[in-house]
């Protein structure tokens, strides 16, 4: 056998547990507490059971017409809300307005649009033209 095989034999020897002993039957007051407390136990439990009332699985509703059956629930419907879009000097997006909230475009310099933040966070960007060999990209911006 391998030395790796025979380390995990010796691992799984190691994990083997030796079967408990079984409790002997002592006539003492430890045996005599330990019945009188699962008599008790014992008890409880058959209190308990009889207490509750069985459970009854056909509690569902029987409908005899389609009226009775009640509507199913409906998802509200979200909110409109109004996106109104400010432009720069050059007639690029540069700010877009959602509710209350102003929004700052940020633009890369190619003149793509990089990320929109809120105004709070930074100052608009001026509107500085893209790079001459980006300008054909420019239609697909606005």
């Amino acid at each position: 056998m391998s030395p790796g095989m025979e380390r995990i034999a010796r691992q799984l020897d190691r994990q083997k547990k030796e079967p408990v002993p079984e409790t002997l039957d002592v006539a003492g007051l430890g045996a005599a507490i330990e019945q009188l407390i699962q008599s008790a136990v014992e008890d409880r439990v058959k209190e308990e059971l009889e207490k509750q009332p069985p459970p009854d699985f056909n509690t569902k509703p029987t409908y005899m017409s389609y009226e009775q059956i009640p509507p199913t629930p409906k998802t509200p419907l979200p909110k409109p809300m109004e996106f109104t879009f400010g432009r720069d000097q050059l007639g690029r997006i540069n700010q877009m307005f959602v509710g209350n909230t102003v929004f700052n475009v940020q633009r890369n310099h190619e003149g793509l649009i990089v990320r929109i933040i809120p105004s709070d966070i930074a100052p608009p960007t001026p509107g500085v033209p893209p790079a001459p060999l980006n300008r054909g990209i420019e239609q697909w911006q606005r």
